[in-house]
């Protein structure tokens, strides 16, 4: 059929609404009634109407009525796809960084940028960069709030979804891009639970491993990719923090993102800092919102979250106005921009005594290095310098963020009691930090100083040598915690959803050790030598003694897949270390 497209019908008769109304449901679609009758999944205009067709009956009392209800099997597989909860997480962050001030991200929804991304279908990316300190990730916390309200039931646009992430180079759980994934789908299942059967498909194959085994990222691409062109959704918001600090597969999780940002009611946001390889990938496709170009609008917000900080500095310290005008002012004239800056200051700030403050504010000079090695010097300098460079080092090797009680058993040279080691990760307030008895970086940024700037400090004989004694002393845990039936569940056969944490709980100091001391022996490089992995090493000793012990303290720490490429990488050390010499020992027996 040629020439010009014609109504057939009147709008109103077409949209079967009221005259007012009919133009929110009016589509265009170039295609005469015979074509329109031979639609086909794949055709765009057909991706068209189902939309609009969906996004009708989202607001229908009958549609709401009958929510997807999920069966057994469902529910299984969602808790299999679960490594971390991304609203959890959110609010993690919140309360570790003092609470989400309003005040200092409601800049971004006037920004020219952030406007074009919300209202231009056509812009579908937007990317947050800047330096570290500069905000980002507290600034993607608002963004979620603001649009979780148009996500809401009671909501006119409450047919949209938003899902996010926040990775953390510091915790392997959360560090890398099929972990990304999960998080994200998750989210996207838990508002939309009928698309939990895009999942079912390939779960009912593969069980838990679908998440797990090497194919994994492939399998959940694939799943999300089809998740997002489901019929059933509406318009979406996808948000990943921190790309910067997703440690694996970083180029294939930017080329999903590319490729997804295509749909057409998809949109994007993800924030890192200013890093090429992120520029490179997404350059063609989106547009980005620079943090240092927008200095004016951060360094109004830094201001507002100053006065906050002082406040609440003045009422707990009792400070005359003279002391706090003097830090108000300080703060204010050195923070150039940077919120963490200013967090790291009235911190150490809380630690001073008020006469003693204003003596000590030039003890804090402007830009995050700087006050980084200013703090190094002194935490270094003090009666337990040796030992907080230990806890410093641990901090830095370690592939999640430890508990107290596990810093307690893996710090060198450290034979206190847990309580004893609370004061000391204290005293390491500038680059560490607790919440509940968990122990995290500050900032990432922290972590990146010790490692580009301390590496001669606190690891003198070098990171291999960390890595080992990491190793020894987790065996060392190990052989003296583990035992047949920990948890006194006197049942082989009992169901681990049924069970149940003691208190005090025997494995809370040697959880990381059963779940990582493999992964730091390999880590350890050239500081292993073939005497730790042969015949009567404390390898040897540990898997002849212990082993059946320690694959039951994995089952009890939802750790087998762990305990599995575990005992692989084990295989491939001690057959690489011992191939020229013994052709065969018992060692590579026991775990062969």
């Amino acid at each position: 059929m040629t020439g010009r497209l014609e109504c057939l019908v009147s709008r109103p008769s077409a949209t079967s609404c009221l005259p007012s109304r009919a133009a929110n449901h009016a589509i265009p679609i170039p295609r005469t009634h015979s074509d329109l009758v031979k639609f086909a999944r794949h055709d765009t205009e057909y991706g068209k109407v189902i939309f609009a067709l969906e996004k009708v009956l989202q607001g229908s009392p009958t549609h709401r009525s009958c929510v997807y209800k999920m069966g057994e099997k469902d529910l299984e597989c969602v808790k299999d796809l679960r490594t971390t909860d991304p609203w959890l997480d959110k609010r993690r962050i919140e309360e570790t960084k003092g609470g989400l001030l309003k005040d200092s991200y409601l800049w971004i929804l006037d920004n020219l940028d952030f406007q074009r991304w919300r209202d231009d279908e056509a812009s579908r990316l937007l990317w947050i960069r800047g330096d570290p300190g500069k905000g980002k990730t507290m600034l993607l916390c608002g963004i979620i709030d603001e649009l979780n309200h148009t996500a809401r039931p009671e909501a006119q646009t409450a047919n949209t979804v938003l899902s996010f992430f926040f990775c953390q180079a510091t915790d392997a759980r959360i560090n890398h891009a099929t972990a990304v994934l999960r998080g994200l789908i998750y989210l996207l299942v838990k508002q939309r639970p009928a698309l939990v059967s895009h999942l079912r498909e390939k779960y009912e194959h593969a069980g838990k491993r679908l998440f797990e085994d090497v194919n994994a990222w492939t399998a959940l691409s694939d799943i999300f990719t089809n998740m997002l062109l489901d019929p059933a959704m509406g318009p979406t918001y996808l948000m990943i923090d921190a790309l910067d600090e997703c440690t694996r597969d970083l180029p294939q999780l930017l080329d999903l993102i590319v490729r997804s940002s295509a749909a057409l009611h998809v949109k994007w946001i993800v924030s890192s800092r200013n890093w090429r390889q992120i520029e490179g990938q997404l350059r063609t496709t989106g547009h980005s919102c620079s943090l240092e170009l927008n200095a004016e609008s951060v360094s109004a917000a830094v201001d507002v979250y100053i006065r906050q900080k002082v406040i609440q500095l003045t009422q707990e310290k009792i400070y005359d106005a003279r002391t706090q005008d003097a830090i108000q002012q300080h703060l204010s004239s050195n923070a150039h921009g940077t919120f963490l800056w200013v967090a790291l200051v009235c911190e150490r700030l809380r630690h001073i005594s008020r006469y003693s403050t204003l003596k000590r504010l030039d003890d804090f000079p402007p830009g995050l290095d700087a006050i980084y090695n200013r703090m190094m010097v002194q935490t270094c300098e003090s009666d337990e310098g040796d030992l907080c460079r230990r806890i410093l080092a641990l901090a830095v090797i370690a592939y999640r963020p430890l508990l107290i009680e596990e810093f307690a058993s893996l710090v060198e040279t450290f034979d206190g009691a847990s309580e004893d080691l609370d004061e000391l990760v204290d005293l390491c307030g500038s680059f560490l930090t607790r919440r509940d008895d968990t122990v995290y970086f500050v900032h990432q940024s922290a972590k990146d100083f010790l490692l580009e700037n301390q590496s001669h400090d606190i690891f003198p004989s070098g990171t291999g040598e960390a890595h080992h004694t990491v190793f020894s002393k987790s065996l060392e845990v190990l052989k003296r915690t583990l035992r047949r039936d920990i948890y006194g569940l006197c049942d082989p056969g009992f169901s681990i959803d049924q069970v149940v944490q003691p208190r005090p709980d025997e494995l809370a100091s040697a959880r990381y050790s059963c779940i990582f001391w493999v992964d730091h022996l390999v880590a350890a490089g050239s500081s292993v030598k073939s005497k730790d992995v042969e015949d009567g090493s404390d390898v040897h000793t540990f898997l002849s003694q212990k082993y059946l012990n320690w694959l039951e303290a994995l089952s009890l720490a939802r750790a087998m897949p762990n305990g599995v490429l575990a005992v692989d990488k084990l295989r491939g050390l001690v057959q690489v270390r011992l191939r020229a010499s013994l052709p065969s020992n018992t060692l590579t027996e026991a775990i062969g």
